[in-house]
């Protein structure tokens, strides 16, 4: 069947690509521009953000481009999946991408599996064809509120576990604390144990989806716990300095805010910063694109010098080695 990905973001252009670049529509296009969709279509994937007009735009969509089935992508409050069909009588089925955005979601698409929560047994059938059809693993659930539930909770699970470590960094400063020392003792139960502690870097709450899921969240369920989440990020982001839109984007958590208790160094003019890094508290040199040329590095090496003589700098760029940056560790006395 004929295919159209409707929205161009993040989801909707990963989704493209390993649908094999069907049919794309986005809100924003200007209709003169759009004379290659089609009038109808066998199923329309759902890929743009979540608003309060979300369901009246699908709602829209379906009587425009008249689909056999519809695959919601986007996230959304439980129950909206379950509503567009009782508005529409078209057969609808709840599937959101997983994974992080730092990891690129066309290689999340491709590697976790696709989990499938339809209005009903014929649309779920459709739907988990239409997938294995293009190579992705699927589960078929039992309907669209088992999904949308367990796609914002899933998010807030993780959104606790950040705010707990940024909680005990706030402990941490302020009983002056050793943290390296903190997430050793985590690691070694960790590790060697049979009861996990997962280990998060203490950070923001990055990419898209955290924070407001949490909130779509707390629109269905009065959670402490959730709305913790909400008030830890604030917190955060008020007691940290932040540098901002450097360079490029592709998800990289360098690209965006780079969260730090300290900036050493951030000409306009130099093609790099120094920085606290959150994770080690050690300095750190950021560069403002992902590949520098080695004129710049060098420049960098040398502020660098000037600013720690008792530093060397370390070239392992550890989780991050698509975009360069260097370390600066303190040499023994």
């Amino acid at each position: 069947m004929s295919v159209l990905v409707i929205g161009r973001g993040e989801v909707g252009t990963a989704l493209a690509k390993v649908l094999g670049q069907p049919d794309t529509y986005d809100m924003t296009d200007n209709p003169a521009l759009l004379s290659h969709l089609g009038t109808t279509y066998g199923i329309v994937h759902i890929c743009f953000p979540y608003t309060p007009n979300f369901e009246k735009n699908v709602a829209g969509y379906i009587r425009q481009f008249k689909p056999k089935l519809v695959i919601i992508n986007s996230t959304v409050p439980p129950g909206t999946t379950r509503a567009i069909y009782n508005s529409t009588k078209i057969p609808v089925c709840y599937s959101p991408v997983l994974g992080r955005k730092a990891d690129g979601f066309e290689w999340c698409l491709r590697t976790y599996v696709k989990f499938i929560g339809p209005i009903d047994v014929e649309a779920g059938k459709m739907a988990e064809k239409h997938f294995h059809e293009i190579g992705l693993k699927t589960r078929l659930c039992n309907s669209p509120e088992d999904v949308e539930w367990a796609k914002i909770l899933e998010t807030s699970y993780w959104g606790l576990l950040v705010a707990w470590y940024q909680d005990i960094e706030r402990i941490a400063n302020n009983f002056n604390l050793d943290l390296k020392e903190i997430v050793n003792f985590f690691e070694n139960v960790q590790n060697g144990g049979k009861w996990p502690r997962p280990i998060l870097f203490v950070g923001p709450l990055g990419g898209h989806c955290v924070v407001p899921n949490a909130r779509i969240l707390l629109q269905k369920y009065d959670s402490n716990l959730v709305a913790d989440i909400i008030r830890s990020q604030l917190t955060f982001e008020a007691t940290m300095q932040s540098v901002c839109n450097q360079g490029e984007k592709d998800g990289c958590p360098l690209c965006e805010r780079v969260f730090t208790r300290t900036i050493y160094r951030n000409e306009s003019s130099e093609p790099f910063f120094i920085v606290q890094c959150l994770t080690c508290r050690e300095p750190m040199i950021v560069f403002r694109n992902h590949n520098p040329s080695e004129t710049h590095i060098e420049a960098a090496k040398k502020v660098a010098a000037s600013l720690f003589p008792n530093h060397k700098i370390d070239l392992d760029m550890g989780s991050i080695p698509q975009h360069v940056h260097f370390h600066l560790r303190k040499t023994a006395e």
